[in-house]
Order: C-alpha cells, then structure tokens, then sequence
C-alpha cells in the first residue's frame, strides 16, 4: 500500500493556532471516524466519496472544518462533519478542524495559517485528515527481476520467496491479490512477497490491485465477477505466472524394459530407440543425449530418437523431469548443466546405445580383377582368392552366391577351390559383419538377415565362370575361310575374326605360319595384315580359363597356350599375302639362311637360275607383328650370291625373311637368339 506524508509547521503540531490566547476554544486532533489520518477517494466516476470527519473537542464552542490544497490554501469551509468529495478533481487535499465561538468569518482563498477563521476565538486542529483523490491504476506486476513466470520447486527443502513489484502510477492504495487460473481468490497476503513452498502442485496468478476506500477482496471471491474495493479499483494488466511442481526424474529405459541397445549406424536404414520413463510428476519430460563421458551431444524432447547417423561408439540417454523452458546446451556436462530456466531432476538410470558401422567395401581379386574363368571337373585346383577394401575392422567374410544370389558357399577363408564346382556361374560377395553369421546355404541374401548382428554386403561381387572351353568353329565375320590380300601398298587390309561355340570361356585368336608357329596374339578380334610380308598365315580360334601364356614363335601343337583350360578351334581360315601385284612368283630363286637361329650375323645366300635377272635383290625383315625392320637393296649378278646383314640390333624372337628379285621372291623364317 501506498502512503502519504506530509509534515505541517512545528508551531502548529505542538499548539494548534489561536487569534485569541486563553479563549475557550480548545485545540484538538481530526481523524475519521475509524481513526484513519488518510483518506483515499475516486474522483469523477458519479459515486459519492463522503468522507467522515471526527475530533477531539470537548469544550462547548462550535466545530468546524476547512478544506485546503496542497498549498494550504483554503478552498471550502465544511460546518458538517463529513464532506462529499466526488465532483472535486484528482490531487491531493487536507481536512482541518477547528474549534470557535462566535460566527465564522474564514472565506476560500486564504492560508489556513493566516485566516481570522472567526468574530471570536478559535484553534486550528493540530493535524489535518489528508485526503487522496486519485483515479487507481493496477499498472503490470513483475517480480523484482523482471519475471512473469515464476517456477517454485516443491519438496526441495528450500523456501521459494517471490517478490512483487508494480508500475502502477496512481496515488491509490495497492496491494497483491493470488488466484487460481480462473480468477478464484487464493489469497490476500497483503505484502510484496510471499513463501510459496506449502503450496500443493499448480499454478496460481499474482495480480496487482490499485483501490480506493476498503479493501473488500477475500479468498472465495472471483477477480472478474466480485467488487474487490468499497470504492475505485483497478487490477494490473497482467499477472506472475507461479508453477508449483514437484519435478522428479525418474528411471529411464526402452519399453521392453532393458537399458541396453546394440545398433547398425550409417546404414541407410532407420535405427529408432524408444524412450520410456517412471517419473510420477505432471512437470514437463525430456531426454538427454551423451557420450560416454557424460557430455550433453543433442537434446531430444521426443520419446524417441534415430541413432542411424550418428558415429560409432557408446552414447547415454538420460531423462530430466523439469519445469520451465529447457536451457540445456550441447557441450555441457550432464552433471552440471542447468537443464531449464525452472525446477529439473535428472533421472536415477540411463540407456546405453551402442553404434556400429559395417562396410563391405568392394570385393576383387589380388591382380584387381573382378571376372574369372574356370575349368569344372579337370581335376586341377581352380582356387580363386579373395580381397576387399572395407574399412570397418568388424568381421568380415565371403559369401557365394549364384547369378539370383541365392547362397551356395560360405567360404571360411578368404580363398575357395571352384574345381568341384558344376559348369555355371556364380556369384563371390563381400560381407562385413558384427555378432554372428545366420544366414544358411539356400538363403536369399536380399531377404535374409546374415548376422544376429549389423551386416553390410561389398558394392560388388566377382563373377566366377566355371565352364569348359569349347574352340568351336572360326571364320572371319563374313563366314570366309579363306581371305587373299595384297600386302605393302600402304592400304588397311583388315580382317575381322569370328567364332561359333558353346562356351562361356574367354576367347581369343592366335595368327600362326603354315607350321602352326605362332606369329601374332592380337588382343581383339581383327587384325591389319598390311604391314607383313609375302606369304600365308592361319588364324585359329581359343576358348581358355586362366590366363593365356603362349608366346610368338611358340608351336601350338607342342606348348600349353594357357595356365588353365584351353581348346583350339576345329578349324582354321587361311590369309594369304602378296605383293607386288598379281605377277609375283615364287620361282626362279633359291634363299638359303645361316646361321639359324643367329645371335648377330645372317648370311643369306640367293641363287638365281632364271635368265631375266633383275637388279638389285630386295631383303626385308619383318617381325611377328608384321613390322618392317630392316630393308636393303643388294646387287646381284645370275648364279650365287651372299649377302651379310648384321642383325644387332634386333630382340629376340622369331622374324620372317623377304627376298624378291624381280618377280621372283622367296619368304623365310630365322630366329634372333
């Protein structure tokens, strides 16, 4: 409540005022009825704000009142004693007695000090009854801090004060009024605080109230039906929010009642944990969730949480009852965060979520092949060995499968022996995995859990072709099994290779003489024939398994052509190779080599016998592949004829020797040691 003081001249308090020492005129005090010295009145709302004056006068002279301002001014004389204030304007006036005899002379408009107040004697009152005119003004209610919303902590042990605090403008009485959050009075308590720790659970509102006259307000009442005032009143804006609760964090665990769980992280797929608590408190119910050191890494207010994104590693989930808005951070310690702005408890147990993270990786073989050809049933080992790029350290196995991935093996290394294997294809995959492998031969691995654990498949597979090599039948691509070029006018004489067979095995063409000596392993299915010399060739056909290991100059009839399986075509088409035009003829000379095979030196003997002798001879030497390497002309006369050509500079291997002299020529092989 507010009040108001006003301190009046020495001299009066202590003698009252008289014009006439020793007259009969007493001097008294003035108060209301009720004994009040201050008076609060609403000004201009149309009720009458009578005011009742009392005194102390015992003598026999005559009583009466003067009305002042602030100033002490005069501003009505009252013979009555009581005075009706309502149609004065708002301020600040005092009520004056004084005893008299005689008639009263005292008019408005002079000091209360100064007047001849009447023909006789009189004494002034030795105080004055100050009256408040003033309309009330609830203004808005905060606590000291500024705080609209207050969250008491039941059955802590600790008081819980709160203050209160207006802005309110009015001169009025003021005072605090609690209610429900309908409106229903709680309680007056008359002061600016109160202790709210008795309080049961709930809400109630502190409202400001501004009033003149009587206070009239008591617990029942309902703020917005009943009167709360004998006079003017006026309630605050808003009102303090007060939350009593008894927060209580409980025992957290999933709802199939463990506190333990074991996830796949970073899989692709949802890894939802379910949160349930025991708190018996109606407070608010979050979840907090830690590493392992009890470090606050996310808020959750959900009863649940997908861990699929997160690391690998341990994490806690922790429950906290609480009161207020959460203020919790990440970073901050579980055991020393203020979890909100109100009351919080943090719960007695946590769930502890493991994560692991699997990766398959990919799968090849040691050389980084991801195809291999086998050969079923030939009584050699076809053991094929695995690697994979996984970078989880979790278990990590392989498994087979057929072209529907349907498991046929599960292989307990990383290596397997096809040999026993029936002719098909199959499947070899990677897996990472934690716990134990489920699955079984027969299982589908994309309908089937492999692991009572986290499991993750390679991103590939290799593919095993187990089957035997069938050469089948060869040709070139326009079904021809014999192919005649002229060779050495620097056009493209291409020849495309084709084949019919029954097989799934690699396959590839091997270009031989007419001796079956190898003479080129061209790596697609054509070749240029341009560049070689005079003479005919075979092309052959070879389906294989492993890899293929003949050379140039090696026979086919009398090496094995692959480390594995391997069957010649039953056939063979023919190249046959000419220069010079259609004239050429091999007749008329004779080309003898030696030494063959030569380290350096190759003496070429030419005998001419036809009498149209052309000069000079040509000798050309040609590799495998069909690539000139030396060309010389050489002069020559009928009969014998020795030429020596230093071969040096040549690599080991098997090359092929043109002589032409005219229309005559002559083709020869020789080794290079």
């Amino acid at each position: 409540m507010k009040k108001f003081t006003r301190f009046f001249p020495f001299f009066l308090l202590l003698f009252g005022f008289s014009q006439q020492a020793g007259a009969q005129c007493q001097v008294t005090t003035v108060a209301t009825p009720d004994g009040a010295n201050t008076v609060y009145t609403c000004p201009g709302d149309g009720n009458a704000d009578v005011v009742m004056f009392a005194n102390t006068n015992t003598s026999g002279s005559s009583y009466a009142y003067a009305i002042t301002d602030n100033n002490y001014m005069v501003l009505a004389i009252e013979p009555n004693s009581s005075h009706d204030f309502d149609n004065a304007p708002p301020g600040n006036c005092f009520v004056w007695g004084f005893s008299y005899t005689g008639n009263i002379t005292a008019q408005p408009g002079g000091s209360v000090f100064s007047l001849q107040f009447s023909d006789a004697c009189w004494n002034i009152s030795k105080n004055a009854i100050s009256v408040i005119r003033d309309m009330p003004d609830g203004g808005t209610v905060a606590t000291p801090q500024g705080e609209t919303q207050v969250f008491a902590c039941l059955d802590d042990g600790i008081p819980d004060f709160v203050g209160f605090t207006n802005n309110g403008t009015s001169n009025a009485n003021y005072t605090y009024v609690i209610t429900d959050p309908q409106g229903n009075i709680l309680g007056v308590p008359g002061t600016s605080f109160l202790d709210f720790s008795g309080a049961g659970v709930g809400t109630c509102r502190v409202w400001g109230l501004s009033y003149t006259g009587h206070l009239t307000a008591m617990m029942g009442m309902n703020i917005e039906t009943d009167a709360l005032a004998d006079n003017c009143f006026d309630l605050s804006e808003n009102y303090i929010e007060v939350v009593r609760n008894a927060v209580d964090g409980g025992a957290v665990m999933m709802p199939n009642g463990l506190t333990y769980r074991s996830i796949c992280t970073m899989d692709g797929n949802p890894d939802v944990v379910m949160f349930r608590n025991t708190s018996t408190s109606s407070a608010s119910y979050a979840y907090a969730i830690t590493n392992s050191s009890n470090v606050v890494l996310a808020i959750e207010t959900n009863d649940f949480h997908d861990f699929d994104n997160a690391p690998t590693g341990t994490c806690r989930v922790w429950g906290f009852s609480y009161t207020g808005d959460i203020s919790a951070q990440p970073g901050e310690s579980v055991f020393s965060t203020q979890f909100s702005t109100g009351c919080y408890q943090i719960s007695s147990t946590a769930i502890s979520v493991q994560r692991t993270a699997v990766d398959g990786g990919t799968v090849a073989m040691p050389s980084g092949a991801t195809v291999r050809y086998t050969c079923p049933g030939d009584g050699n080992a076809d053991v094929v060995m695995f690697t994979n790029t996984s970078s989880t350290s979790t278990n990590y196995a392989y498994v087979i499968t057929d072209d529907q991935n349907n498991i046929l093996g599960l292989p307990p290394g990383n290596s397997q022996d096809f040999d026993g294997a029936p002719a098909g294809t199959c499947r070899v995959w990677g897996l990472a995995y934690t716990g134990n492998i489920t699955a079984e031969m027969g299982d589908n691995i994309d309908m089937v859990d492999l692991s009572d654990g986290c499991f993750g498949f390679s991103s590939n597979f290799i593919t095993i072709n187990r089957d035997v090599p069938d050469g089948g039948t060869v040709a070139t691509d326009a079904g021809e099994t014999t192919v005649n070029l002229t060779v050495g006018d620097g056009i493209a004489d291409v020849v495309t290779f084709a084949h019919m067979d029954n097989s799934n095995s690699n396959y590839a063409y091997v270009i031989t003489d007419d001796q079956n000596n190898i003479l080129g392993l061209p790596p697609g299915n054509s070749q240029d024939f341009d560049g070689a010399p005079a003479g005919t060739c075979r092309v052959w056909g070879l389906a294989y398994t492993g890899m293929v290991t003949a050379e140039m100059g090696d026979n086919i009839d009398q090496v094995a052509l692959t480390n594995d399986c391997y069957d010649l075509s039953s056939n063979f088409f023919e190249v046959v190779r000419t220069t010079g035009g259609p004239n050429l003829v091999d007749d008329g000379i004779n080309v003898a080599l030696s030494p063959n095979p030569t380290p350096n030196r190759l003496f070429i003997d030419v005998k001419i016998d036809n009498q149209d002798v052309a000069e000079p001879t040509v000798i050309s030497v040609y590799n495998l592949a069909g690539r000139l390497v030396f060309a010389k002309e050489f002069l020559t006369s009928e009969g014998a004829n020795r030429f020596d050509v230093n071969l040096g500079h040549l690599q080991e291997g098997l090359y092929k020797v043109a002589v032409q002299n005219g229309r005559a020529f002559k083709n020869l092989s020789f080794v290079k040691e």
